[in-house]
């Protein structure tokens, strides 16, 4: 109550206050709980916010859901901030020099190949010596060959490079990632008509994908490949370079792993479409 001069009523004044305060928290729990039995939470009115039927293990919420939001944020009935699509467009941005790479590389090789009549497979290893052109690339790709047949088993792969940790031989030689080479050369082997009457000799072939270490990491690949003829045995071999992003944790996830896995088998089967239509 307040008192002013020359006035004998009473006087007040508004003063706003955090009703907080005045209830202050009936229970706090910290650290992990567990509730046996059906959880429901009201207002002050009774009106239901969240309960459970355990019985149908359902749970129901009332009036609006927000997910990944700030209650004062969430303004429709299912309000979900989408993290899953920003993490892959996040991802492919990251992956861009991984598949620069694997082009400048290739072309080297190609270039190598074509370009000396003395240079084979064998001394592609030599490249990636201190004095070789691609030393700068040595830890960041494997490069192997294979024959261009329907099938071929896992003595017919021969590494000509890997990097320092091997860690892309693991990746190409696991049991996951061999069947899909197997389906990828034999896709090739399937174009043998086209490939012969191609306008580009060194046409050059791409592949994206994902791909399992024998330790079951996970990484996102790009993968250019060239046809080689080896000058003792006329034998066509498919030359491979790979250079890879470790996505393990992404892929444990499988808010974001199942969706990537989709859209990369997707973009797989395009890239092997674009390979065949280019040959024309």
């Amino acid at each position: 109550m307040l008192k002013l001069d020359d006035y004998d009523g009473l006087v007040y004044q508004i003063q706003s206050i955090n009703i907080n305060k005045l209830f202050p928290t009936s229970v706090t729990m910290t650290g992990d709980v567990d509730v046996q039995g059906n959880l429901n939470v009201t207002r002050y009115n009774g009106d239901s916010v969240i309960n459970t039927d355990n019985t149908r293990k359902v749970v129901s919420f009332h009036d609006k859901v927000g997910i990944n939001q700030q209650p004062h944020e969430v303004k429709g009935l299912l309000d979900i901030d989408n993290l899953t699509q920003q993490t892959v467009l996040d991802l492919f941005d990251t992956f861009v020099p991984y598949d620069v790479n694997s082009t400048d590389i290739i072309q080297k090789v190609s270039n190598k190949l074509r370009d000396s009549s003395s240079f084979s497979t064998k001394k592609i290893s030599d490249l990636f010596a201190q004095s070789g052109e691609l030393f700068h690339y040595k830890n960041q790709c494997t490069v192997f060959s294979v024959p261009i047949k329907s099938i071929i088993k896992k003595h017919d792969m021969n590494i000509l490079h890997t990097d320092g940790s091997k860690v892309g031989k693991s990746m190409v030689t696991s049991e996951y990632s061999f069947t899909r080479l197997q389906l990828v050369v034999k896709e090739v082997n399937q174009m043998a008509p086209e490939i012969a009457n191609a306008n580009d000799p060194y046409f050059i072939f791409s592949f994206r994908g994902l791909l399992q270490s024998h330790d079951k990491k996970w990484y996102m690949n790009s993968a250019r490949a060239i046809i080689d003829i080896d000058k003792t045995s006329s034998e066509e071999r498919l030359i491979f370079v790979v250079t890879y992003l470790d996505v393990t944790n992404i892929m444990n996830d499988d808010s974001i792993g199942k969706p990537l896995l989709n859209v990369m088998n997707y973009i797989s089967k395009e890239f092997c479409f674009i390979n065949y239509v280019s040959l024309f």
